[in-house]
C-alpha cells in the first residue's frame, strides 16, 4: 500500500463519518481574560444559527424535509441544553474578578439563554 493509496483511504473514511463529529466539539481554541463569556458568545452564536434554520424549514414546501430538518434542529437544541449550558454551569465561578454579583448575572443570562434555546422553533409543539 502506497502513501497515496493510504492518504485517499483516510480521506474517504474521514468524509464518511464527519456528520457524526459533535458539534460542540469544534471550539475555539483562543485563551482569553474570562472564558465563560467566549463560550457564552460561541453558544448564543449557535443560537442564530438554530434561529436562521428553523426560518429556512418554515419556508420549506417539502414534508419531508421538513421534518429531519426539524429533527436536527431539536437534536442540536439538546446538546446546547446539555452540553452548553453544563460548560456555562462551570465556567460562571472563573474568571478574573468574579464576584457574587457577578455571578448572579451570570446565572440571569443562563435562564435567558436557555429560554431562547427553548424559543427555537423545532416543528413539536406550539412553536
Amino acid at each position: 500500500m502506497s502513501l497515496f493509496d493510504l492518504q485517499q483511504r483516510t480521506d474517504a473514511i474521514l468524509k464518511k463519518y464527519e456528520k457524526y463529529d459533535a458539534p460542540m466539539g469544534k471550539r475555539r481554541e483562543t485563551r482569553g481574560d474570562d472564558p465563560y463569556q467566549e463560550e457564552y458568545d460561541l453558544i448564543m452564536s449557535q443560537v442564530d444559527d438554530l434561529n436562521k434554520q428553523a426560518e429556512e424549514v418554515a419556508a420549506e414546501k417539502n414534508r419531508a424535509i421538513v421534518a429531519a430538518r426539524n429533527a436536527d434542529i431539536r437534536k442540536a437544541k439538546q446538546s446546547l441544553l446539555t452540553d452548553g449550558i453544563q460548560a456555562l454551569q462551570k465556567l460562571k465561578k472563573k474568571g478574573k474578578k468574579v464576584n457574587q454579583a457577578v455571578i448572579e448575572d451570570r446565572d440571569k443570562q443562563i435562564q435567558q439563554l436557555i429560554e431562547k434555546i427553548f424559543s427555537v422553533p423545532d416543528g413539536i409543539g406550539g412553536n
